[in-house]
């Protein structure tokens, strides 16, 4: 499978295969991306994130740097396995890793419970890190051509890509991972893909991480509120999955 890099001037638009669009800002004019652009949930919760150490936490920066490359292998056993990946969100609190991933997204109304879950999971456990992945379709606009507004998931050009999102405090990164199957569809392992310069994803699954450190009343809110969408300890996994 060929994988040509994209120019930074060329616009991403995106279809998880969850539902529900996502749009990779780089520069082009308000007036372009304005039909395209999906609204960022509200901030209901935060978000999942990297083990910290018994002895001493790591700075924040590295915390990410860490969880983005567990999400990427965790990724890359899933598909090996199953030749796919469920939405999952991965997250680094206090007290260790926790994972959360949702029993059923069918339509958009659970895509949007899993989002605020995952909002939810991260004030209540103090989350510092957080990454959600997941699989998604892609197509790109051609250089010096506006991006069709066929939906990436029924465009004859869409490409298949694992997507990783992940954030801390006053920073964000993302990985996109192309796929690469056999003739047989199955997994056969990723591709290459430059996104130093895409640096703005905008959908119901990012910002989750809450904009200020909870505290221990909204801790305790945002757990209740879990324990009524049936999220609890029980429920979720803890430490990171094993790759």
């Amino acid at each position: 499978m060929h994988n040509k890099r994209i120019a930074p001037s060329q616009i991403v638009n995106m279809v998880f295969l969850v539902g529900r669009e996502l749009v990779l800002k780089c520069g082009f004019p308000e007036a372009a991306r304005t039909s395209v652009t999906a609204h960022i949930s509200t901030w209901l919760a935060p978000t999942l994130t990297v083990m910290v150490t018994a002895m001493k936490p790591k700075p924040a920066v590295m915390q990410l740097d860490d969880l983005m490359t567990h999400a990427e292998r965790y990724a890359t056993f899933l598909m090996r396995k199953n030749g796919r990946l469920p939405p999952t969100v991965l997250a680094s609190t206090p007290k260790g890793g926790v994972c959360y991933v949702p029993h059923d997204l069918a339509d958009a109304r659970a895509k949007d419970n899993f989002a605020n879950a995952a909002r939810l999971i991260c004030a209540a456990y103090a989350a510092t890190a957080v990454v959600m992945a997941l699989e998604a379709w892609v197509t790109t606009a051609k250089p010096g051509e506006p991006l069709d507004d066929t939906p990436p998931s029924e465009a004859f050009d869409r490409r298949e890509f694992v997507i990783l999102m992940g954030e801390t405090a006053g920073q964000k990164k993302q990985k996109m991972l192309p796929i690469i199957r056999t003739d047989a569809g199955g997994f056969f392992g990723f591709g290459e893909f430059d996104t130093s310069s895409y640096t703005d994803f905008q959908g119901r699954f990012v910002g989750l991480l809450p904009p200020k450190v909870p505290t221990t009343e909204q801790r305790a809110l945002a757990k209740a509120m879990l324990e009524m969408m049936g999220v609890t300890d029980a429920t979720l996994g803890r430490g990171f999955p094993r790759n």
